[in-house]
């Protein structure tokens, strides 16, 4: 009977000091945590937990390791973003200066009678490019931030293709004859159907028109 008294008592013992290093180890293990997840709030995220898979605290540990990845990953995606963004009104600044300066240079000089006739009419010719040029580029450049904001969505409809292609082009046949452009529109009589965005369309056919007219000094131009 003393014996099992004796070993119940050992017993406990064991456990009790089993159980009082468990929970040191648990503590320091946890400290440690601690002292991760601070430096990673503090900047530093190439911190991890390491943990032994046959630890109590392992699981807690590899799900923190996993957060703070996750997290690196959003905050490197938006360190990115700023930086394109950055990046992008820097250049904004220089190609939107420009064509400004210059387009109000030819302003100025046919408003203060700088030029007259023929030359005139050249600076104001010059002008209206310059303008539609930079116009083009805020567009392209609205259409960026769009892009990359949750603001951009594209409305998808059914529109009769042939009948809308029309409609725009009649805008531009002025400016062909102004232009002394020869052109060739062949648009289908019959409705075609398709599913687009309106508003995207239309700026891609005017675009397109648009830099033909402005870069490549064509005589003739043929839209079928």
């Amino acid at each position: 009977m003393e014996i099992i008294v004796f070993l119940s008592i050992v017993i406990a013992v064991v456990a009790v000091l089993t159980s009082i290093v468990l929970v040191r180890r648990v503590k320091k293990q946890i400290a440690e945590m601690t002292d991760v997840l601070v430096d990673v709030k503090n900047g530093n995220g190439n911190r991890r937990i390491l943990s032994a898979t046959n630890e109590l605290t392992a699981p807690l540990a590899y799900e923190i390791n996993e957060i703070v990845v996750a997290y690196e990953s959003r905050l490197s995606t938006v360190r990115q973003t700023e930086e394109t963004n950055r990046q992008l009104m820097t250049s904004l600044s220089h190609d939107v200066r420009t064509p400004l300066t210059t387009l109000i240079g030819y302003l100025d000089a046919a408003h203060k009678g700088l030029v007259t006739g023929k030359d005139r009419d050249d600076y104001i010719e010059t002008a209206r490019r310059k303008a539609h040029d930079l116009k083009e580029y805020i567009d392209v450049l609205f259409d960026w931030f769009k892009l990359n904001s949750d603001e951009f969505a594209l409305e998808i409809q059914s529109v009769e293709a042939a009948e809308l292609t029309r409609n725009i082009l009649i805008d531009w046949i002025p400016i062909f004859e102004d232009k002394q452009v020869e052109y060739d529109i062949d648009i289908p009589e019959q409705p075609v159907r398709v599913r687009l965005d309106m508003d995207s369309y239309m700026r891609i056919v005017n675009n397109l028109i648009q830099n033909v007219i402005a870069h490549s000094h064509a005589d003739k131009i043929k839209i079928v």
